[in-house]
Order: C-alpha cells, then sequence, then structure tokens
C-alpha cells in the first residue's frame, strides 16, 4: 500500500493553530475514503473536532504521536 502526505491539509490545520504533526492517506484518489491526522500530543474532542471541519473524507482517523496503524510511513 502507497501512502500520500496531504501538506495543504496538514498546513491548514497548522494555521488554525492545532498541534498537527502529518495528515495522510492510504488512498490515491483525489478525495480521499480515509484519512490519518497525526497529533503532536494528546487531543481534546474540540481540538479534533475543529480538524474535522478541514478534512474532507469520509472516515478520519486522529492518531496521538504514538499511536502507529500497519503499514504507515512513520
Amino acid at each position: 500500500m502507497t501512502w500520500r502526505a496531504l501538506d495543504l491539509t496538514a498546513n491548514l490545520l497548522r494555521e488554525r493553530g492545532l498541534d498537527v504533526v502529518a495528515v495522510w492517506t492510504p488512498d490515491q484518489s483525489l478525495t480521499p475514503q480515509t484519512v490519518y491526522c497525526r497529533w503532536q500530543k494528546t487531543t481534546t474532542a474540540a481540538q479534533r473536532a475543529e480538524a474535522d471541519r478541514f478534512i474532507f473524507a469520509q472516515t478520519i482517523h486522529h492518531l496521538d504521536i504514538w499511536e502507529r496503524p500497519e503499514g504507515c510511513p512513520w
């Protein structure tokens, strides 16, 4: 599986004041169905909800810095 970094989305979230390390997707389509948002620290429900407003995907996984899904590039 090939992963793709969504750098523009990650930069947008950082500009909004969110502590995001990176945003990745295993999908290769223009509009991904699944997105993984990796955070620098443990987040609150409010921070995740704020990020969800700017991530356009059907399924969004919020990961703390130590979480690593199988096959991820980090």
